[in-house]
């Protein structure tokens, strides 16, 4: 099921008609959170089961040539997702140091490491996030899905959470 989003306008005037959909409206990240400034807004209002979907779209998107099975196998499950939609301040880089402090960060060491950041705010020229693009997308899903940390997403005393930023 997709879910359609809507602005806050949108909510106040009540239904939003059909029209044509936008490639944006394709990807189910709405246009309208998109900012001018080089900075994707989306993430910052998603929770962790969209993410998780969203994710998996664009793997399936950039990684067509897969069986079922093996697209499977780089799935990130919602649960490693750490719901980071509450951080009410612009994701920027001038507040990334207060969004780690805020999700409480730890050590970089595969067996502390409790949480993975991934900046999603970032858009390039052409309005593209990390995982907007092929050459940023593969590589991150790689790291993901390393067999030490995908093992830990599922661990309940050593859990290990993605923070999409």
């Amino acid at each position: 099921m997709k879910r359609k989003w809507k602005s806050a306008e949108d909510c106040e005037e009540g239904p939003v008609k059909q029209s044509r959909q936008t490639s944006h409206q394709r990807s189910n990240k709405p246009p309208n959170l998109k900012s001018d400034k080089g900075v994707d807004n989306v993430i910052a209002r998603t929770d962790s089961r969209l993410l998780a979907d969203y994710v998996a779209q664009r793997t399936k998107r950039f990684e067509g040539h897969l069986s079922l099975v093996e697209l499977e196998k780089t799935h990130i499950p919602e649960y490693a997702i750490l719901d980071t939609s509450e951080w009410a301040a612009e994701r920027h880089d001038r507040n990334l140091a207060s969004f780690l402090e805020y999700f409480a960060q730890r050590a970089l060491t595969l067996k502390c490491l409790e949480r993975v950041v991934i900046d999603c705010s970032f858009l390039d020229q052409k309005q593209r996030s990390i995982f907007d693009m092929k050459e940023t997308q593969r590589p991150l899903l790689e790291i993901l899905n390393q067999p030490g940390l995908k093992a830990r997403y599922t661990e309940a005393s050593t859990s290990v959470k993605l923070l999409f930023y």
